[in-house]
């Protein structure tokens, strides 16, 4: 029997969609200012250490990824300047990674681009005349969505 599911219609593959336009868009956009180098894993890495100082431990956990990924990432990072580190004052054995001048500069910058390109579904909203009470919803409902038939990602 085949299956009658069509992914254009179903609320997942609504979202698959819009998701994978949105990253598309996003992904385009950081090409055009200059930020190609700033992947979705490696935005994510920056935000992580933006506040403070972390170890890998941490940032595996807070990122879900898996130590000899992250580390290769970070090491990574470290080659083209964007993080840098230095011994735990606690643990000399445990490096505390954090972002050097010009990862927070291009994390900044990242960030921006990102919001306006959030900002573009916002925009579309309003533009289309969709009530703010109608928006909180929606965003109530995908954020319940994602916290709890996503929590074990």
């Amino acid at each position: 029997m085949v299956s009658k599911w069509n992914p254009h219609v179903s609320l997942g593959g609504i979202v698959s969609e819009l998701s994978y336009k949105l990253r598309k868009k996003a992904e385009k956009e950081l090409v055009a200012h200059s930020l190609e180098h700033i992947s979705f894993a490696r935005f994510w890495t920056l935000h992580e250490l933006y506040d403070a100082p972390k170890n890998q431990a941490t940032l595996c956990k807070q990122l879900s990824q898996r130590a000899p990924s992250m580390m290769e990432m970070l090491n990574r990072l470290k080659s083209e300047g964007l993080v840098k580190s230095k011994s735990s004052p606690t643990d000399s054995r445990k490096k505390l990674w954090s972002l050097s001048i010009k990862g927070k500069r291009d994390y900044l910058e990242a960030k921006e681009v990102l919001r306006n390109v959030g900002r573009g579904i916002d925009n579309f909203f309003e533009k289309n005349k969709i009530l703010p009470d109608e928006v909180e919803r929606v965003k109530e409902i995908l954020g319940t969505l994602s916290q709890k038939h996503f929590s074990d990602v």
